[in-house]
């Protein structure tokens, strides 16, 4: 099982069609904004990958579940993708 989990190409799109910004995931998150422009732009970061912790990447899911009307491992595999890179900044808890 992966250690990290990285946005798919397709989730900025993907949480804008459900109807959030991302400062309302983040919100509903309980995470900063900050968190979901990372993965969304990893490359604005130079020094980080863009990958979520797993913890991260639940919380994001179960937000979008409940707001989709899916369970919560449905969410998770239509919003991110394993991945093993340990270049994960500090504020991506």
């Amino acid at each position: 099982m992966p250690n990290y989990y990285e946005a798919r190409d397709d989730f900025a799109s993907t949480i804008a069609r459900a109807g959030f910004t991302n400062v309302e995931l983040a919100k509903r998150a309980g995470l900063s904004r900050a968190v979901i422009f990372r993965a969304t732009n990893p490359r604005a970061y130079p020094n980080t990958s863009g990958a979520l912790r797993e913890r991260t990447a639940w919380a994001i899911a179960k937000v979008y579940a409940q707001q989709v009307g899916c369970d919560d491992e449905q969410a998770f595999a239509i919003l991110f993708e394993g991945t093993n890179n340990p270049m994960v900044s500090s504020a991506l808890t």
